[in-house]
């Protein structure tokens, strides 16, 4: 008899819209961007997609996600992904920490937000010091 796990995938694992190649791509661009360490979370219970820390040691975690849509703006992006917003609006940051969602929309194009405990805002890459 073959052992089995009873363990059950979180649903935000399960998501359409989780796509490893988009994560791979930001890890990526977050090693070019000159974060020392960048490592990819693989636990279901984490809401973020990858955790990065500045050459200061400053933690920046970010939720990669991605969808064939066409992103309008901040509040399509809130509308569409109000349950990873809700997840990551949760987590604790200390100060000069960001908790950031990346979405890759089609095949190359890449929204960008910074999530708050309020709400979410469009920004640019985060800071490296």
């Amino acid at each position: 008899m073959i052992p089995t796990n009873d363990h059950r995938l979180s649903p935000r694992r399960t998501r359409r819209y989780r796509c490893r190649t988009a994560e791979y791509e930001a890890r990526s661009v977050l090693r070019e961007m000159a974060f020392p360490v960048v490592i990819r979370s693989t636990d279901p219970a984490f809401p973020g997609s990858l955790v990065a820390w500045s050459p200061a040691g400053v933690v920046h975690v970010f939720s990669v996600v991605s969808t064939r849509r066409a992103i309008a703006g901040v509040a399509e992006a809130a509308s569409l992904f109000s349950g990873e917003i809700a997840d990551l609006r949760g987590i604790p940051r200390a100060t000069g920490a960001s908790v950031n969602l990346w979405i890759r929309s089609g095949h190359k194009s890449w929204h960008l937000y910074r999530v708050f405990p309020g709400g979410i805002a469009e920004t640019g890459v985060p800071d490296v010091a």
